[in-house]
């Protein structure tokens, strides 16, 4: 069974958390810190936070916002995450 998470009631932590670790790889790949992330992205540090700490999942209106500011896709950001996900199952 999943677990969900408190602050996004129906969205589950465990995807929440694996994207947020394919945010923070991407961006320390690309040696940005969260506050370069959050300039380009045009979101504030504590989001950004909140998104690799798996607090919060990134919105569909973020994601691309995000992936842009990290010269990568979307669709490589799940992707990552979801590799992420089959390896700690």
């Amino acid at each position: 069974m999943n677990r969900t998470n408190a602050l996004n009631p129906g969205t589950d932590v465990d995807m929440a958390a694996d994207l947020g670790w394919a945010i923070r790889t991407v961006r320390e790949k690309l040696h940005m810190t969260p506050e370069d992330l959050a300039a380009r992205a045009g979101v504030s540090v504590k989001v950004v936070f909140y998104w690799e700490s798996g607090q919060r999942t990134i919105s569909n209106k973020s994601l691309p916002r995000v992936a842009i500011a990290l010269r990568t896709t979307p669709s490589r950001i799940y992707a990552l995450a979801e590799r992420h996900q089959r390896h700690a199952a």
